[in-house]
C-alpha cells in the first residue's frame, strides 16, 4: 500500500518521526472532508478519474495543484498551467502511465514545478509564511 511505503521511506530519512498513517479510498463523498482544514492540497493520483473527481470536489476551496502527463522521459513538454485562481496543473499533458512507464527524474522536475505553483498559490492568498 503506498501509505505504508510512504511512511518507511519517511522513516528512513528519520527515524525519530512519529508518522501516523491513514489508508483510505478518497472519492467525492469523503474528500472534502478529509480535507477540510488543510491550507492546500496536492494530487498525485495515478488515474484520471481520481484526478478529475478531486478537482471537481475541492475546486475553489483551496489551493490545488495537480499533475497530467508527467510518464515517459521528455523534459521539454514540461508546463506549469494555472487553470483557475486556486488550480494550478503542471505536465506535459499528454502522456499516461498506461501508455509509458515514469521516470523518475521526470517526476521529479514536474514535483519541483508543482513546489513552486502552490507557494506562487499560497503567496498571494497570505497563507505561506
Amino acid at each position: 500500500m503506498k501509505v505504508e511505503a510512504l511512511r518507511e521511506n519517511l522513516l528512513r530519512i528519520n527515524p525519530e518521526a512519529e508518522i501516523a498513517v491513514e489508508p483510505l479510498f478518497l472519492d467525492a463523498q469523503n474528500s472534502e472532508e478529509f480535507f477540510s482544514g488543510c491550507d492546500a492540497v496536492v494530487e498525485a493520483f495515478d488515474r484520471k478519474e481520481s484526478k478529475r473527481m478531486l478537482v471537481e470536489t475541492l475546486g475553489g476551496k483551496v489551493p490545488m495543484v495537480a499533475a497530467s502527463g508527467i510518464a515517459g522521459t521528455g523534459l521539454g513538454g514540461l508546463k506549469k498551467i494555472r487553470m483557475t485562481s486556486t488550480l494550478t496543473v503542471v505536465g506535459d499533458f499528454q502522456s499516461d502511465v498506461s501508455d509509458c512507464p515514469l521516470a523518475g527524474y521526470k517526476v521529479s522536475a514536474c514535483s519541483a514545478m508543482m513546489s513552486e505553483a502552490l507557494i506562487e498559490q499560497l503567496l498571494e492568498t497570505g497563507r505561506f509564511g
